[in-house]
């Protein structure tokens, strides 16, 4: 998918099929969280030439990134996610200089769940959970820390339709350690062009 560079504020499109990647997010903090997490909902409708995610992530200051969340992809569009017609949850994480590797899992687009991803205990390596459920890792992505991000992202022609809702009973939140989650109150907006990204305290909502 996209890496965010949050402080030039520039999109660069990695391991996708095409060049027209666009994301619209918000990220907080300078590179201390060890993990981001919220209740994310809503609908997407997409074309055949598109892929539509949205994710809560930590991205390292300078590389690597892990996110989790929903997928939806069109029916003639492959990326490394997965094949025309994907549709579920993704884990897409990328190491320090490494490629983009992402596992996706059965689900339903949209559906209310709580996403999360954070370094575990001893700071050894990132997994992701689904309403509290370990679903992968840990991987060791060279990075321990970094900023936590809420993301709403497509590649391709845009989507038909988009509107996701991040923080609904459980807010958009931060760890620094791993165990102790904190309520993300203040935070900076991403958008690439096109996007709508309503006022925190969560819920707020990403949509175009």
């Amino acid at each position: 998918m996209v890496r965010i560079v949050a402080v030039a504020l520039v999109v660069m499109a990695v391991g996708t099929s095409s060049a027209l990647a666009s994301a619209g997010a918000k990220y907080r903090g300078t590179g201390s969280d060890a993990g981001s997490r919220a209740k994310i909902s809503g609908s997407a409708t997409v074309p055949s030439q598109n892929g539509t995610i949205a994710t809560v992530r930590t991205q390292g200051i300078s590389d690597g990134l892990f996110q989790f969340g929903h997928i939806k992809q069109g029916n003639n569009f492959t990326t490394n996610c997965g094949g025309p017609g994907t549709i579920g949850y993704m884990a897409e994480r990328q190491k320090v200089g490494g490629n983009y590797l992402c596992n996706v899992y059965f689900g339903s687009f949209g559906s209310s769940h709580v996403f999360s991803v954070k370094q575990n205990a001893s700071f050894t390596g990132w997994s992701a959970y689904l309403d509290g459920a370990f679903y992968e890792g840990p991987w060791g992505l060279g990075y321990q820390a970094g900023q936590a991000f809420a993301v709403g992202e497509y590649d391709g022609f845009p989507p038909t339709s988009y509107s996701m809702q991040f923080g609904s009973g459980t807010p958009w939140q931060y760890t620094v350690n791993g165990t102790s989650w904190i309520t993300i109150n203040s935070a900076t907006n991403y958008n690439d062009g096109g996007w709508i990204i309503t006022s925190l305290p969560s819920p707020f909502t990403i949509s175009r």
